[in-house]
């Protein structure tokens, strides 16, 4: 197996070193979709399954939310659109072991009116995306394209990537 990591994949040596720790070679492409794909014996399965990943709920929440970049949404549902067109089954991984805990605190927190709003805003994503909105963004999303979710630490980012690709084999045997 080798792992093929989007040319445009940002701030990525962790998750590089984790796959030399773990003896699985890599390399750039140019993905139309996606942040990592791999090939197995030369053959690319950029058109099966692609992994799309975001370093924490921050970075998630300024992909559905418009506030910060008016492109950012479209361009994130682009992505998914494409791949979706290309029959590949898409990934979101997002680099917080805690972000369903976090998402439903912070839906939790929107909806204390005894909170001040000082204290409803804490702890918030700069882009003043609701936890419920939140929540419910990727329930929507993955009735439109049919991803899975998978959070993990930073330190298992690697491994999650490997045992994707690993299971998509598997259940095309």
């Amino acid at each position: 197996i080798t792992v093929i990591t989007d040319t445009a994949e940002q701030r990525n040596q962790h998750v590089l070193a984790g796959l030399c720790e773990l003896g699985v070679r890599f390399k750039c492409g140019n993905l139309d979709y996606g942040d990592y794909t791999f090939e197995l014996d030369g053959v690319s399965r950029i058109d099966k399954i692609c992994i799309e990943r975001k370093a924490h709920l921050e970075e998630l929440s300024g992909n559905f939310c418009n506030k910060k970049n008016v492109r950012s949404r479209d361009r994130f549902r682009r992505e998914f659109e494409r791949a979706t067109e290309a029959g590949a089954k898409m990934i979101l991984l997002v680099e917080d072991a805690k972000a369903r805990e976090k998402m439903i605190l912070r839906r939790w927190k929107d909806a204390d009116k005894t909170l001040t709003l000082k204290q409803r805003c804490k702890g918030t994503w700069d882009t003043g995306f609701s936890g419920a909105s939140m929540i419910a963004s990727i329930a929507s999303w993955k009735d439109k394209f049919g991803f899975d979710v998978v959070f993990c630490s930073k330190h298992d980012t690697a491994i999650e990537i490997i045992k994707a690709f690993y299971n998509y084999e598997r259940m095309m045997e």
